[in-house]
């Protein structure tokens, strides 16, 4: 799987003008056929990012208790939340770039290049 670090550096959008860019993103992340399937997913990820960070807080609590005390269960926090929000985010791109394809196409932007 690739990594996208940004929409930026999503194929299908990194020929495009930075306006065109943004403008095809955000149309293409706001339009979703299903609104109840993105609510739903955003629960579930959401419910998964908390239970990570409330895991790795009690983690870092008991490893860290005699060392650091909450620092360390706050630490371990951050570093679990920083990466589900990552993969949060690559899910939410891997579902986002079919809609870009067919914005492109339907609207005479295409980039053959990435298809």
């Amino acid at each position: 799987m690739t990594l996208y670090w940004s929409y930026n550096s999503i194929p299908e959008l990194e020929d495009l003008p930075e306006e065109t860019r943004k403008e095809v993103w955000k149309e293409c992340r706001m339009s979703d056929r299903t609104p109840w399937r993105t609510f739903l997913l955003n629960t579930i990820l959401g419910t998964i990012m908390f239970l990570c960070i409330a895991a790795g807080t009690a983690f870092g609590k008991f490893y860290y208790g005699r060392i650091g005390g909450i620092t360390g269960g706050i630490t371990i926090a951050v570093i679990t939340g920083s990466v589900c929000g990552f993969i949060i985010a690559q899910l939410h791109i891997a579902r986002v770039r079919p809609r870009i394809r067919e914005y492109l196409c339907s609207h005479g932007k295409t980039n053959q290049q990435s298809m």
